[in-house]
């Protein structure tokens, strides 16, 4: 079982070295916020610690840190080590945080291409208003520049006379060379984009209804949804007289009776249970907390005192709720 990011301020101590040291709790506040698993939070920290002390030993102050300084800082890393998905999410989650907080200057709009310019639009957009998370954010924005690249190859934009014709000429070519999961991300994305585009007055008509669904084959053995006669065949299952079985049956009531799904279920915590009133704090899309009104469908919640490695950890997750639980 993966911790979630929750770092303790005398952990982060020994790397608030450079410009950005004062900066760095308020950021592991904000990874931490985003839903992170521990490994990657301290991934994404540690990268950020490098790029202070490479900012001091240049002696490059805060307020001059910039995307052209973030990629010379990259360039420089790559050239020494593996190339990391991540670490261009963790430098546009950072940059957009200090900005946020006023210590860096905003970009400078008059700057860049068309198409990189409506590309950050589109990205403050993703993580603002739509709060995905920054690993999608980055999927995302990928197959964006694609589409825009097929369609404006000299990167300057003219939206309004997007087409029909156009959204399927990039689709038929992207899929072309694509698996059926890559393809089907594209579409996605190219409805979300296009969407965002009408929302925001750049184009006039909805271009989104024309992108084509992507085949999704289906085992024929595989049912979409279980009868209320199979989720109880489900719960009696679990072996209640075992920890493990306990943890799944806490579980599965989870998933069948308030209709969670498996993240929500995997970053509760015990502090987002309000026994009194009967009601969960459900972390959403983009860890956006969200109170389920719900009432819980149990007479009675105990809580047994678990130990050993399988349940152990900074913070006792919800999967360890267990112990005696009668449901009507």
């Amino acid at each position: 079982m993966n911790d979630r990011f929750n770092p303790q301020a005398e952990d982060l101590q020994r790397l608030q070295v450079g410009p950005i040291g004062p900066q760095l709790q308020s950021f592991a506040a904000l990874v931490s916020q985003q839903g992170y698993c521990n490994v990657n939070g301290w991934l994404k920290i540690r990268l950020v610690a490098k790029l202070s002390r490479w900012l001091h030993q240049r002696r490059i102050p805060l307020n001059e840190l910039n995307e052209a300084r973030i990629t010379a800082f990259l360039n420089a890393r790559w050239k020494r080590l593996a190339r990391h998905s991540g670490d261009q999410i963790t430098m546009t989650l950072l940059l957009r945080h200090l900005r946020q907080a006023k210590v860096v200057a905003p970009p400078p709009l008059t700057n860049g291409s068309d198409l990189e310019l409506m590309i950050l639009e589109y990205q403050g957009f993703l993580l603002s208003e739509r709060s995905l998370m920054p690993s999608t954010v980055g999927k995302y924005l990928e197959a964006a520049r694609r589409f825009l690249a097929h369609r404006f190859p000299d990167g300057k934009l003219y939206l309004k006379k997007l087409q029909a014709r156009d959204v399927t000429d990039f689709v038929l070519h992207d899929t072309s060379h694509r698996g059926r999961r890559s393809a089907q991300l594209m579409a996605t994305v190219l409805r979300s984009f296009l969407s965002f585009l009408l929302q925001k007055g750049r184009i006039a008509i909805n271009l989104a209804a024309v992108v084509p669904s992507i085949p999704r084959p289906r085992l024929a053995g595989v049912p979409r949804y279980l009868e209320a006669r199979e989720v109880e065949m489900v719960l009696r299952s679990c072996d209640r007289r075992r920890k493990i079985g306990k943890r799944d049956y806490a579980i599965f009531l989870l998933l069948a009776r308030l209709g969670l799904r498996a993240n929500e279920v995997v970053q509760l915590t015990l502090d987002d249970i309000d026994w009194r009133a009967g009601e969960l704090l459900i972390r959403g899309k983009g860890a956006r907390p969200k109170s389920s009104p719900k009432r819980m469908t149990t007479k009675k919640w105990r809580l047994g005192a678990l130990g050993g490695r399988l349940f152990s950890g900074p913070t006792l997750k919800i999967l360890a709720l267990t112990a005696q639980i009668r449901h009507k």
